[in-house]
């Protein structure tokens, strides 16, 4: 078979795993020549497909080839995980000797010691003493539930209740967030769990308790634009020019406008003032404009509701590094697929950060994973996690104790306008801190986004890839 055959069977393989038709893919790659898959993009996607089927032999073959090639971390990893599905424990741990002394991060080598213990039929004691020591190091919902399930198996509900409630505190929402919450609630609130009555009942319970919790969310969110709202009602009136007015003197100007208001309305009608719910004492707006933000750019901000709009400069120029690879902005008219984009901004091998804008949110953490296996493959990552937080949760923790836990891979922070201004500066200070660690994403509307960029200078020149999910 020519080489071109052997491409194109390849391409439809990938089109039909798309479509999760597993078996379909299988009986194309099952009629090639392993000896004739070659290259690197036919070779991932024959391996994928042995996997998926569970051929872990025939994975492992091609996985040899692929890290002949490549060499990579990565690679290598996928090679291992395929050995010990074969159940080759010997040459998992010859592999794993290999793994270590490549200097990996210490989260994968605990995630394959894991595995290759498992499958040898280790203790939960001992698998529990693994994920402990991983939660330390890199925190993921995935292996947060193992742990969870692990305490469970052996009847220790304090530290299972513990662990579900810490992975519904961090990542909020999704699948493994649900299953962590049916099995707190078996313990909590006495939620049968053991058959598919009890667990609908149970699932039931939890989104009345998630709908509530959403409900009280969208109030404080229509509070939070109500006091925008009355922030630009008063702003209206104030003249101001975005390249000389600093933060005070926006706060000076403000004061004036307010007092000069309440002058003429105490001269119209001394008895009874008249006030606006637009209209706040001096005192409390100067509180107000100095917890927005510290830096200058809040005096452009103000300027700009003059106009109705909130205008920014533009970030400054990327160095000829950045500007050779990153994609700045958005992409050139035309270049639609998403995989191409992906690849121009990581191209120049300085770690990108993203804006991904979407109405969907499982479109946009399908887009995030892509963007992490991405990021390990071009080396730039040491890991493949994707830990997933909401805006509204990010609000009331510390990111910064939880640093150490992302290092090697990203962070997705979804709804990201509803950042607060404490959570936007805990962003910038992470990327500062650990540039070369960890990538960050955010994702929201189309709108959202965009507005979100355009209120914060610093943010759009941090995140220099916007794509449309």
């Amino acid at each position: 078979m020519s080489k071109y055959d052997v491409m194109l069977k390849c391409s439809q393989a990938r089109e039909l795993m798309k479509e999760r038709k597993f078996k379909d893919a299988l009986e194309i790659v099952d009629g090639l020549n392993i000896d004739e898959i070659n290259e690197v993009m036919d070779l991932r996607v024959a391996t994928e497909v042995f996997i998926k089927n569970k051929q872990y032999d025939k994975a492992k073959e091609l996985y040899y080839k692929l890290y002949d090639k490549l060499k990579t971390r990565g690679v290598l990893y996928e090679l291992i995980m395929a050995v010990v599905k074969s159940n080759d424990f010997e040459e998992a741990e010859e592999l794993y000797q290999e793994f270590v002394d490549k200097n990996t991060s210490e989260s994968n080598q605990i995630e394959l010691r894991y595995y290759i213990e498992k499958g040898r039929g280790a203790d939960p004691q001992t698998l529990i003493g693994y994920l402990t020591h991983l939660k330390e190091v890199n925190y993921t919902e995935e292996w947060g539930y193992e742990l969870a399930k692990l305490y469970h198996r052996l009847s220790m509900e304090e530290e299972c209740v513990r662990e579900c409630s810490d992975l519904i505190l961090w990542f909020g929402s999704g699948l493994i967030v649900e299953k962590a919450m049916l099995l707190k609630m078996h313990y909590v609130e006495g939620a049968d769990i053991s058959t598919a009555k009890g667990i609908q009942e149970t699932r039931n319970l939890a989104a009345e308790l998630q709908m509530a919790a959403a409900i009280a969310e969208e109030r404080e969110r229509e509070n939070a634009q109500k006091n925008v709202e009355s922030l630009k009602e008063i702003f209206k009136n104030v003249e101001v020019r975005p390249d000389t007015m600093d933060l005070q003197s926006a706060i000076s100007e403000v004061a004036k406008v307010e007092n000069a208001a309440k002058t003429e309305s105490s001269e119209a009608t001394p008895q009874q003032p008249q006030t606006t719910e637009a209209e706040y004492p001096t005192d409390e707006l100067t509180e107000s404009l100095r917890q927005m933000q510290a830096e200058e750019e809040i005096a452009r901000s103000v300027a700009a509701m003059v106009d109705g709009k909130i205008q920014t400069e533009e970030p400054s120029a990327p160095s000829r590094e950045e500007s050779s690879g990153a994609m700045g902005q958005e992409s050139e008219a035309g270049e639609s697929d998403f995989a191409t984009m992906l690849n121009r901004s990581l191209s120049s091998g300085i770690m990108p950060h993203f804006m991904l804008l979407s109405d969907s949110k499982e479109a946009s953490r399908e887009a995030a994973s892509e963007i992490a296996h991405s990021l390990h493959d071009a080396g730039l990552l040491e890991g493949t996690q994707v830990a997933k937080v909401s805006a509204q949760k990010l609000n009331t923790f510390n990111l910064q104790d939880k640093e150490e836990q992302l290092v090697g891979g990203c962070l997705l922070v979804e709804d990201a306008l509803a950042m607060s201004i404490d959570s936007i500066q805990s962003i910038y200070q992470l990327i500062r801190r650990k540039k070369k660690q960890v990538s960050v994403i955010l994702t929201d509307t189309e709108e959202n986004g965009r507005l979100l960029l355009k209120r914060n200078r610093k943010m759009k020149s941090l995140i220099k890839n916007v794509y449309e999910i």
